[in-house]
This record gives C-alpha cells, structure tokens and sequence, in this order.
C-alpha cells in the first residue's frame, strides 16, 4: 500500500482543489489559463469535474487565484486547499 511522506503531504496541502464550471476539457483549459500569461498554473486533472491547481514557480496558487479571481472564477468553483479527504478513490466494475 502506497504512503505518501510528510514532504509530499507538505506540497500537496499548499495547492487547491476546484470543480471545473465549464464542459471544456482540460487541455482546453490548461490553455486558457496559459494564453492569459499564467504559465506557471499547472491543472491536474483528479477525476470527473474536479482538478488540482499547482503554482511551478512556488509561487503560492491562492495567491495567484485571488490575483485574478474574475478569470478564475469563469473556469472553477469550490475552490479549497487540499486535504487528505480529497482524495477518494472507488473502483468500479
């Protein structure tokens, strides 16, 4: 069974979580957000409607969100921080 370590759990609790507002796919996204000059958001897709927003730069991603809430919030909702509850896992037949 896979445990992640506390440096991981460290990175991870910096980042968010959001549900994508729009029916686009990611890569439609990802480029969206890239063509507006956040190059250094990367969008990680979590299954379904959610995602995982990350700052490349360490910069930090709420303070890059609350920057440019107006966009952001065209694309996500229910942002968060990420917590170890986020992440829920079935597997389906």
């Amino acid at each position: 069974m896979y445990s992640s370590n506390q440096e991981v759990r460290l990175w991870e609790s910096s980042e968010l979580v959001a549900t994508v507002v729009t029916d686009n796919s990611m890569l439609l996204i990802q480029q969206r957000v890239d063509d507006v000059g956040f190059h250094h958001v990367d969008i990680i897709p979590l299954g379904g409607d959610r995602v995982f927003l990350h700052c490349s730069c360490h910069d930090d991603i709420m303070q890059v969100f609350n920057d440019a809430i107006d966009f952001f919030g065209m694309l996500f909702n229910n942002l968060h921080k990420w917590t170890l509850s986020n992440v829920l896992y079935e597997r389906g037949a």
